[in-house]
């Protein structure tokens, strides 16, 4: 079975934005369904697991 939740960097470096801080994706069936600020990703998937990688990058 796919990997599937948030999970969450202390900074994420998206290929084609600006980082963000306190960043994560949303994995839903093994793909990136979403990317954003932890907290909007949250908000908006408030039953999926978090994975902290807390000083990550």
């Amino acid at each position: 079975m796919p990997e599937s939740g948030i999970f969450a960097a202390g900074t994420l470096m998206p290929v084609s934005a600006p980082p963000i801080p306190d960043g994560a994706l949303l994995i839903e069936d093994g793909r990136i369904s979403a990317v954003g600020p932890l907290s909007e990703i949250r908000r908006e998937n408030p039953e999926a697991p978090v994975r902290h990688f807390s000083g990550s990058t």
